[in-house]
């Protein structure tokens, strides 16, 4: 709807007697942005859930009308009710931040599980990975946060792309796989502005080249290759349509998730070793074993002063590398699976970590292994 006459005068008026160019263009700016403002209004207030999105918009970045955080909340709800995604996820953002509501984790965590699950909106997908990571709102679950960052992603989500990389290149809750980091942070330089706006930190092109001095040229061609094929996910039909009632939405059914079995380590023992060229330091390792069963697990903590006695020998003719180094220590851990199996007796541990430091691992510290939870071999710490 355009100004009405008295408003359009004023506006107007505005302009012709603005000082300057600057203020001339400003005050084009504003009458602009109050025109937006009225015939959004006008359409929102008819139940028009784009008009009702760009209304909070306004009122959360004050264009067009007084800056309003909580306006902008009662605006964005309006919205959300009726299926529109961005919205959905503006009111996250509002709960995580505390921007014209009472900060609130789990309500952020809520609305952002509805603009992903929904619309499969990559920065809803971005901040659940973040949320799990590091248990805002919900109990830390590195599993389930790998699970948001995949997603996010495979629906182009440039920062998400650079924290696969990261994941793949050190083995972080996966096999570690140089080909499969190399094509996330391809993925992510063309929206390397949009990831490093996020966290300066997130640069795929440093990272990138920084993983491909490690690498052979046979692993880059394949990495340049799985990028080159690589394509973005497709959003459902026919679900979170903008205007759609969202309790209607919601009742759509979706299949059951294949259950996942999760992958639990054990930490057998902490200990200090000499590190780096010639032994020169000393680091503090956990080492982390996953076995092939509950027994085979309460037999290694019940044998864990024997297990670290065989340890022990084989490291002092193989001196562990700096803790710096994640891929060299993965290497090391490998060749002492054979070593804690010979002590067993049989195949029982399926593969081992060492992991820098002694204290029990936190859950952001289990997000940098292969497994999702590692427990405490309590009898070998007693027996220690």
């Amino acid at each position: 709807m355009a100004l009405s006459g008295g408003v359009a005068v004023l506006a107007l008026a505005a302009v012709l007697l603005s000082g300057n160019e600057q203020g001339r263009q400003q005050a084009l700016v504003d009458a602009e942005a109050r025109t937006v403002y009225e015939s959004a209004l006008t359409k929102a207030l008819a139940g028009d859930p784009q008009a009702q999105f760009l209304l909070g918009e306004a009122f959360r970045q004050g264009v067009g009308v007084a800056r309003n955080p909580k306006k902008a909340a009662e605006w964005y709800e309006k919205a959300a009710a009726r299926s529109h995604i961005e919205a959905l996820y503006a009111l996250g953002t509002l709960y995580e931040n505390g921007e014209g509501v009472r900060r609130d984790d789990g309500r952020a965590v809520d609305w952002y599980r509805l603009a992903a699950s929904i619309g499969r909106h990559g920065g809803a997908e971005f901040a659940l990975a973040r949320f799990y990571y590091y248990g805002r709102g919900v109990p830390a679950d590195a599993g389930e946060a790998l699970s948001w960052y995949k997603k996010a992603a495979d629906d182009g989500h440039p920062a998400a792309q650079h924290v696969l990389g990261t994941i793949y290149e050190n083995g972080w809750n996966v096999e570690a796989d140089p080909v499969e980091a190399y094509k996330w942070f391809t993925l992510a330089i063309p929206n390397r502005h949009r990831a490093m706006a996020i966290d300066h930190a997130f640069d795929p092109v440093a990272a990138r080249d920084a993983l491909a001095r490690k690498m052979t040229r046979n692993q880059i061609a394949r990495g340049e290759k799985a990028a080159a094929r690589w394509r973005p996910a497709k959003a459902p039909q026919g679900v979170g349509r903008d205007g759609f009632p969202l309790v209607r939405t919601l009742a759509v059914p979706t299949p059951p998730a294949t259950p996942r079995v999760p992958r639990v380590a054990v930490r057998l023992f902490s200990f200090e070793a000499p590190a780096g060229p010639g032994g020169a330091t000393r680091a503090a390792y956990s080492l982390l074993a996953e076995f092939d069963g509950p027994p085979a697990q309460a037999s290694a903590c019940g044998l864990a002063p024997r297990l670290r006695d065989a340890v022990f020998q084989d490291l002092w003719t193989h001196p562990l590398p700096e803790a710096a180094d994640p891929a060299a220590l993965r290497a090391a851990a490998g060749r002492l699976v054979p070593v804690l199996n010979g002590v067993l007796g049989r195949e029982a541990v399926r593969r081992a970590l060492l992991h820098p430091g002694e204290r029990p691992l936190a859950a952001n510290d289990v997000l940098q292994t292969p497994f999702d939870a590692v427990e405490e071999c309590v009898q070998a710490d007693a027996g220690s």
